[in-house]
């Protein structure tokens, strides 16, 4: 399995865990974000094996980390792009407060391919990053964070960008002023706050993030547009009664479906065995009438998931096949209503049995008038030959009567 081309990791710290800091004392939330501006580059690599031995980082900590300069090129927050000294001093006091008012950390970090930010014109060759657009898609994602999770409004949170390992990162640290996660009543950890984030909420933020920072926007309108004003609207517009190719199984699908109409929808499980002949319908449908729109589809889809699989690793999920079975659905729906548009209710019935009759109508007429031509055609035939019969007759006898009178003369 490939790497994915950005990271997003996120773990919490609660008010009472005690910690080491680089002298040997504890620290607070706010040494968090002095641990940021530290000058020690190797501050990190100290703090995290730590860490590893005493628990959690603290706020404070976390905000000093973010200030390092070798590390970073400044800090910022949902208001500024660059923090002040005295803004940080006013952040640190922030994360502090949430210390006290027993409300739980969240640190996050975005992590970065360095060759992803090249080829997406982030990262140039000499190693200036474009720290703009990042900054910007960090505050959309915890705009998108605090959404999700129901924080209030004494949220607070500071980011920096690193540039002291391989991969360029973004550290952000989340706090709220007056928590508003409740507190577990049993358990083994009873009397602490709630502060684990659903693995939805993490896709949710992730996602954000990465549609804000490479704006994907034209590729994902054109498929949209591609499935439902092209592709849909050829099943949606077609002229069920006059298209002869299709009615045939058309007729066919009106026989098997439901009698209840409000069952009609193309996910419901009542028309699973049904699916089958609607997607080859509509696939007929598509192949006559615009296949160059769907060939176009598929090539969208086929370079959107690699590009998904690059950022996101390769996964179980298809993007490509999820997208084509939302089409199915989409087109299936639109028969369905042309259908009951086309054939109100009971009339499909009437109009079936009609033809059924006009059939069998026709057949009798055919073969009443297969009868009648049968018999006209032999009486016109004996009538003939009876007037030829009766015209020999007479040129017989008027020849016998010629000669008899011939006879009489001579004599």
């Amino acid at each position: 399995m490939s790497s994915p081309a950005i990271v997003f990791k996120n773990k919490f710290s609660l008010h009472n865990n005690v910690i080491l800091n680089s002298t040997g004392g504890t620290n607070n939330y706010g040494f968090y974000v002095d641990y940021m501006d530290r000058e020690d580059t190797k501050m990190d690599e100290k703090i995290d094996e730590l860490n590893k031995i005493s628990g959690e980082i603290k706020n404070d900590t976390y905000i000093q980390y973010m200030e390092n300069p070798l590390k970073t090129n400044n800090v910022f927050n949902e208001r500024n792009d660059s923090l002040s000294k005295d803004e940080i001093n006013n952040m640190k006091d922030s994360f502090v407060k949430s210390q006290e008012n027993e409300s739980p950390m969240w640190q996050q970090v975005f992590s970065f391919d360095n060759q992803f930010l090249k080829e997406n014109g982030l990262l140039a060759e000499d190693g200036k990053l474009n720290e703009a657009p990042l900054k910007k898609a960090t505050k959309i994602a915890m705009e998108e964070f605090k959404t999700k999770m129901n924080f209030n409004e004494s949220m607070n949170w500071v980011g920096a960008i690193h540039y002291n390992t391989d991969n360029i990162h973004i550290h952000i640290a989340v706090v709220e002023q007056e928590s508003s996660r409740p507190i577990i009543e049993s358990g083994k950890y009873a009397g602490q706050r709630k502060a684990k984030i659903p693995q939805r909420v993490m896709k949710q933020v992730k996602s954000k993030f990465i549609n804000s920072m490479i704006d994907r926007n034209y590729e994902l309108n054109r498929i949209n547009d591609l499935m439902r004003m092209e592709l849909n609207k050829q099943v949606k517009d077609l002229n069920l009664e006059k298209d002869i190719i299709t009615f045939q199984k058309v007729n066919l699908l009106l026989k098997e479906l439901p009698t209840d109409r409000r069952l009609w929808r193309y996910n419901n499980n009542v028309l699973k065995k049904h699916r089958p002949l609607i997607n080859e319908i509509t696939k007929d449908v598509i192949n006559r009438k615009d296949p160059k729109s769907y060939e176009d589809l598929e090539a969208r889809l086929i370079d959107e998931e690699k590009f998904r699989k690059q950022i996101y690793g390769n996964t179980n999920d298809s993007y490509k096949e999820n997208k084509l079975n939302e089409l199915n659905a989409m087109m299936g729906n639109a028969l369905l209503k042309n259908m009951n548009i086309s054939y109100p209710k009971n009339s499909y019935k009437k109009a079936n049995d009609l033809h059924n009759d006009l059939k069998v109508m026709s057949y009798q007429n055919k073969k009443f008038l297969f009868n009648i031509s049968q018999i006209f055609g032999r009486n016109k035939q004996d009538y003939l030959n009876e007037l030829n019969f009766e015209r020999n007759q007479r040129e017989k006898l008027n020849e016998e009567y010629l000669l008899q009178n011939d006879f009489e003369k001579r004599s």
